[in-house]
């Protein structure tokens, strides 16, 4: 993904989150020709179903917890993974079973020709899987 897009995963809840302390692993791999560094949020939201009787599909999203990053790639490893993990304190979220959270990756700044590649290749890589642990 590069800057200016966005890619997500969602997970439907059972039902709310307490707020908390919110750990990410966020590793990834920079691509591109010339391309040498890029900046990603990485934002958790609830995005809850409509009530009963709403016309639309889902209510308005709730953010919970945002990181951000500058993913420097290293010259020497082109191909390897850069290593990003951290914590902050997320909202509590009055979910309900069904509602969805989600984990959004947006591209915010980069390079030109700069794309992220979260690193769904964990140690081959050099790297971790990407992962949020969410607050008990």
């Amino acid at each position: 993904m590069g800057v200016g897009n966005s890619l997500l995963a969602s997970y439907a809840l059972a039902g709310p989150i307490p707020a908390g302390t919110w750990s990410i692993i966020g590793d990834g791999l920079l691509a591109g020709d010339t391309a040498s560094s890029i900046d990603i949020r990485f934002e958790v939201v609830l995005r809850p179903l409509a009530s009963e009787g709403d016309a639309g599909g889902v209510g308005p999203e709730q953010p919970i917890v945002v990181f951000q990053h500058h993913f420097v790639r290293d010259p020497n490893n082109r191909f390897g993974a850069v290593a990003y993990s951290d914590q902050g304190q997320g909202v509590a979220a009055t979910a309900r079973a069904g509602d969805l959270l989600v984990w959004r990756m947006v591209g915010v700044r980069g390079d030109p020709g700069a794309i992220f590649i979260p690193n769904g290749d964990g140690p081959n890589t050099g790297g971790r899987i990407p992962r949020l642990d969410l607050p008990h």
